[in-house]
């Protein structure tokens, strides 16, 4: 292994071993400890990255620049690295994880099970393999998933079928995996959020996010059902699946949460600081556990060990464009001055469920027009918060969430529908606005209806 490669994973791992520390005694001099090693990291792999993850960066820069020139506090920054520095630790021990179950038979038994679905049943299955993998791999999940389905419909020579079948498909899956944003303990969106909103634990929030993502995944089957024709549908030509496989992930999925939320339960540990601690070690458990047969659970840990190390650098893109668009809405939200915000609600009275309803267009009309969701969620929910405008903290970060979800399906500033897009051989506006502008226009109508209903 080179020995930059060595020193660039170490680095990453180093930093995320710190954000736990910060978390765990409550100094915030780890945060910034850890941020330095991040952007050590970065450094050591900008070569790597593209123009999107530089933009962001050189964004973040000048952003720092501009508070520290305009005489802000500069010890608030040190707030700030307390809540960017966990993005970039969350994705890293996911690495271990990803690679676990990428090599492992229950993915590929899951995969090939979801697919192999009649078309009465293959939006369900679909939408719930895309949340499921969704939840467990991330971004990776989507990837993998898309291919497994994809096969069959992009060698179909009937060209009208085959894209029929191809928009079903993409959406199915996008909209499933869009969903899991509401409540997953492993997602970075609901954790950053939840860092800005101390009022709220995740235990706390969780039976929101449930049912805003089960409404969620429930809207995108009606239209599904109202914009396609039933009609002929092929399956792919590999071997079906088993259910055990998506058994299985799911009994993944629920001991993770479960694991995590009764460290936050019993022990009072944050839900960050308990992801840092389970990840590792279910993703040891099942390297262990679904190793080769002839190979040592040792020797199968050990080679976990040597991949995440290898895949440490790899991983300088995504991690590059996660922490500084993390870290470059907090800036912002510093640069807004309280007594504006506090005057631009009394102006237009806008708190409790109107607040929520703007909030919610406000960041899915601007993600359209390219700004990451990520940036304008952390830049509004910060600046609510600080200003103590009048808002159920529960009904703010489902306001935000649902905008964000919204965003991850539509947007070209996402990384999901520049994934599915290349995926499908689509363009970003016809994975986006085309194939789902009606169905995010129908469920922000349900969000707005159901804040003015439920929270008057």
């Amino acid at each position: 292994m080179p020995l930059t490669t060595l020193i660039s994973a170490l680095s990453i791992f180093a930093a995320a071993v710190l954000s736990l520390f910060e978390i765990l005694t409550g100094n915030p001099q780890w945060a910034v400890a850890a941020m330095a090693l991040v952007a050590f990291y970065i450094l050591l792999g900008l070569r790597k990255t593209g123009l999107a993850a530089r933009v962001m960066l050189g964004a973040a820069v000048a952003a720092t620049a501009a508070y520290l020139i305009l005489g802000r506090a500069p010890g608030a920054l040190t707030g700030v690295a307390s809540r960017a520095a966990y993005l970039p630790a969350l994705i890293t021990v996911l690495l271990p994880l990803r690679i676990s179950a990428m090599g492992s038979a229950m993915v590929d038994q899951a995969g090939r099970f979801v697919v192999h679905q009649p078309p009465a049943r293959r939006f369900a299955l679909l939408a719930t393999g895309g949340h499921v993998f969704g939840v467990l791999l991330n971004i990776g999940g989507l990837m993998l998933l898309l291919h497994v389905a994809l096969r069959g419909p992009l060698g179909n020579p009937d060209e009208r079928v085959a894209q029929i079948q191809i928009r079903r498909i993409t959406n199915a899956v996008l909209r499933g995996f869009g969903a899991n944003i509401f409540w997953s303990p492993l997602g970075l969106g609901l954790n950053l959020l939840l860092t800005l909103v101390p009022a709220l634990s995740w235990t706390e929030f969780l039976p929101y996010g449930l049912t805003a993502s089960a409404v969620f995944m429930s809207l995108g089957w009606i239209f599904d059902r109202l914009q396609s024709p039933t009609g002929r549908q092929s399956h792919p030509k590999d071997t079906p699946g088993r259910p055990w496989g998506l058994l299985g992930l799911l009994a993944v999925l629920a001991a993770i949460s479960g694991g995590a939320s009764a460290l936050e339960t019993a022990f009072g540990l944050p839900l960050r600081g308990a992801i840092l601690m389970i990840v590792p070690v279910f993703a040891i458990g099942w390297a262990a556990i679904a190793r080769p047969t002839g190979l040592s659970p040792q020797r199968a840990i050990a080679a976990l060990g040597v991949q995440t190390l290898r895949q440490g650098p790899v991983a300088v893109n995504e991690i590059a464009i996660i922490a500084s668009a993390g870290y470059l809405g907090l800036v912002i939200a510093l640069l807004i001055p309280n007594e504006a915000v506090v005057q631009f609600a009394l102006l237009t009275g806008l708190e409790g469920a109107r607040l929520a309803c703007v909030l919610s267009l406000l960041i899915f009309v601007t993600s359209i027009a390219g700004l990451n969701p990520m940036i304008a969620a952390t830049v509004c929910v910060s600046a609510i918060v600080s200003a103590q405008i009048a808002i159920d903290p529960p009904l703010l970060l489902l306001s935000a969430l649902t905008g964000w979800a919204l965003a991850l399906i539509v947007s070209p500033a996402t990384s999901t529908v520049a994934i599915t897009s290349s995926a499908a051989h689509q363009t970003p506006a016809t994975i986006g606005l085309r194939w789902n502008g009606l169905f995010c226009l129908g469920t922000l109508a349900v969000a707005i209806i159901s804040f003015l209903v439920f929270w008057p």
